[in-house]
């Protein structure tokens, strides 16, 4: 069943449906076109289907009437009878068809143009300044976004569609931001493990050295062992330490280092001496010019005696091992109980040297024969018997 009711029977007595359903005058129909051209130009044709759908077939029926009583015109013009008016904009003011006026001369002020638009329409003013000349100033604002503007100067037809007016609101100054400088991205760096330093033990600083001689004589031709012993200052042994052996001939000042050698795990070290014919004096040395004290070895020369009989005498000839050419070898004879020098000689070229004793008469005659102490060797001596025939 229909919402809307379409039976108009009910209105057949009322005087403002006769008013509207009756026919025009000429003073209702003039400008008839212009207000239909005005009504079209305002309203489109969708906007138009959806208001007519919103007042139903009951007020379809009621504009329907007005339009096909030429009624059109006069209602937007203004003319109509102030209640018929009003019942007209009541119904068709979403159509632009405006309220009864008392004053239809009142101008439009032109200054009114810069107010703001609002969201809802505004009411437009119609003068109808004779019949035919029909000034129309209508304002819709369906939205704040866009508005029409409809206008025609007295004695002029105009239709004009303009963009809405927006009214410039205030911009507000903003402050600018200062952006911040991106910090640049740090590819953390692969620290690299840091290999364990071994730990190095420094080694132990020697700080005294000891000389010890196998022997403090030698026989010329032999050699000597010298012991050492590397030491801290705390008297702890010093291992693994190079000593030297140092020899200087007695009676020249140049040192010769002879032998090399490293201490054991108990700081000593063994070196032996050259084969010695001379006197010679001994030292070790260390690092950090560390020296031990210095020892002497006695060289003691050889001496040998060969008895040859010649006539009524023994030739006897002295041979020396380390007794150098010059060196006096004295000849001694024993004689109740005591020595006596009977004959010196110098060693030759050879170390040797040569002496004649008597051939005794009834018994043995002891002799020897001594090499005299010189700065290179120590004394040396031989003994020797001459017998009788």
């Amino acid at each position: 069943m229909s919402p809307h009711d379409d039976d108009l029977g009910r209105w057949q007595d009322d005087p403002v449906f006769r008013a509207l359903t009756g026919p025009a005058s000429g003073d209702e129909l003039a400008g008839e076109a212009e207000a239909l051209a005005a009504f079209r130009a305002a309203v489109p044709l969708r906007s138009r289907r959806q208001y007519a759908g919103r007042l139903g077939i009951g007020g379809s029926a009621l504009g329907i009437a007005i339009a096909l009583s030429g009624g059109v015109a006069a209602a937007y013009s203004g003319s109509l009878p102030t209640p018929v008016q009003r019942v007209t904009y009541d119904v068709g003011s979403w159509a632009g068809v405006p309220a009864p006026q008392h004053h239809h001369h009142k101008l439009l002020v032109a200054g009114d143009h810069g107010s703001s638009p609002t969201p809802t329409a505004s009411r437009s003013t119609f003068i109808t300044p004779s019949p035919h000349t029909v000034s129309v100033i209508a304002t819709l604002t369906p939205s704040p976004a866009s508005s029409w503007h409809h206008s025609a100067a007295a004695g002029s037809k105009v239709k004009s569609r303009s963009k809405a007016s927006r009214s410039a609101s205030p911009t507000a100054s903003s402050t600018p931001t200062a952006t911040p400088t991106p910090t640049p991205a740090v590819t953390p760096t692969t620290t690299p493990t840091p290999t364990p330093t071994p730990t190095v033990t420094a080694a132990p600083l020697p700080a005294s050295i000891t000389i010890t001689l196998g022997s403090s004589r030698v026989t010329s031709g032999g050699t000597v062992s010298v012991l050492g012993h590397l030491a801290t200052s705390t008297g702890a042994p010093v291992a693994s330490t190079r000593v030297w052996l140092l020899e200087r001939i007695t009676g020249e000042d140049a040192v010769t280092q002879v032998a090399m050698g490293l201490t054991g795990a108990d700081g000593s070290i063994t070196l032996t001496s050259p084969v010695l014919s001379h006197n010679a004096r001994f030292r070790l040395a260390a690092a950090h010019r560390l020296r031990s004290a210095s020892l002497g070895v006695v060289v003691v020369p050889t001496v040998s005696a060969g008895v040859t009989a010649q006539g009524t005498s023994y030739s006897v000839r002295v041979s020396t091992s380390g007794g150098n050419a010059g060196d006096t070898v004295a000849l001694e004879q024993r004689s109740n109980g005591r020595w006596q020098q009977v004959s010196t000689a110098a060693l030759d070229g050879s170390g040797g040297a040569t002496f004649s004793v008597p051939i005794p008469p009834k018994h043995d005659v002891h002799y020897r024969v001594i090499l005299s102490r010189t700065q290179a060797h120590a004394s040396a001596q031989a003994s020797f018997v001459a017998p009788p025939e």
